[in-house]
Parts: structure tokens; sequence; C-alpha cells
């Protein structure tokens, strides 16, 4: 947890206020990554157009895999716990 601290510059007692343990910690940041994959998927889907295999294709297509990370590296630096 002190590593944990330190790489999100609060301090250790900070993150035991906000989850009462490691698996707490862990299940908040699993939600989070589900929660930003779903939200890019849906974007990358969608710019395919109505048909679902357009969808498909859009989504697993290299370059939408490059804008996915540079969104997650954005977002990781403006996240906020709650």
């Amino acid at each position: 947890m002190d590593r944990v601290a330190a790489e999100a510059a609060v301090a250790p007692t900070t993150l035991y206020r906000l989850f009462a343990s490691k698996d707490d910690l862990i299940g908040a940041y699993m939600q989070r990554a589900v929660l930003l994959y779903r939200e890019w998927f849906d974007a990358a889907a969608l710019t395919g157009g109505p048909h679902p295999r357009d969808q498909i294709a859009s989504a697993s297509s290299p370059a939408s895999w490059r804008v996915r990370s540079r969104s997650l590296t954005r977002r990781r630096s403006q996240t906020t716990w709650s």
C-alpha cells in the first residue's frame, strides 16, 4: 500500500480511509478498468456504423487500439477515486 500511495502522491492513511483493504483497492481498480474499457469499446464500435460486422472491425482495428492506449494513459493521469 505504501508504494501505491507514493505513486498516487497521497498519504498511506488516505488510501486506508478510502479502501478498507487491499482487496477493496484492487476491486475499485478493476471496476474502473472495466468501465474505461467499455466506454472505449462502445465508442470504437460506433465509429464502424450501424452494421455489427463493421462495428467489430472498427473496434478491433490497430488504429483503434492506438487511440485506446493514448486515451487510457491520459485518463490514468486524471483519475480520482470516490
